[in-house]
């Protein structure tokens, strides 16, 4: 009986130690889908500002890469209280050249998953960041990076890019 016990004992620890192992929870500042957390910030920034505050607190700025993923943006951003007063949010999407656009967080371009609003992107002179807009459903729209949004961030599970951000 007692072997039974210790044989208990040692598989629950090993269980243990792959949960933490293997684990992919996000800090209380985040929201967790699928692999990944998400950080909603509602105080309105520059892209470059908003990207910077992403990096203070272990991420980046998000790359929507998938329906799944920018259907769960979609419904935080409305079940948030605050979303109704900011503009758009900023992604980490940025026109590179001419009319290509990548994702600054990733390096990769934006081909495989779009949403632009309709007639969007349409001032590659002068608007080269990429935003969920408000005012069009929160579909993609290209915008002034110096125009001040709220910003959404984006990191893997249980990781940080900074070793320097807070936990």
């Amino acid at each position: 009986m007692p072997g039974n016990y210790v044989l208990l004992l040692i598989v629950g620890l090993i269980l243990a130690a792959q949960s933490v192992r293997g684990g992919r929870s996000c800090d209380s500042r985040f929201i967790q889908f699928d692999k990944n957390c998400y950080f909603f910030g509602t105080i309105k920034k520059s892209w470059d500002a908003a990207r910077r505050e992403c990096r203070t607190l272990g991420a980046d700025l998000v790359a929507i890469e998938t329906y799944a993923e920018d259907n769960f943006i979609y419904n935080q951003i409305l079940s948030m209280s605050a979303s109704s007063q900011l503009l758009g949010y900023w992604t980490s999407g940025l026109m590179v050249h001419r009319g290509r656009w990548e994702w600054q967080s990733t390096s990769r371009s934006i081909i495989s998953y779009t949403r632009w609003y309709p007639g969007q992107p349409d001032n590659p002179v002068t608007q080269h960041c990429l935003n969920l807009f408000t005012k069009f459903s929160y579909y993609w729209d290209d915008f002034y990076c110096y125009g001040e949004l709220g910003f959404i961030c984006e990191k893997a599970g249980g990781t940080s890019l900074n070793s320097d951000s807070v936990s």
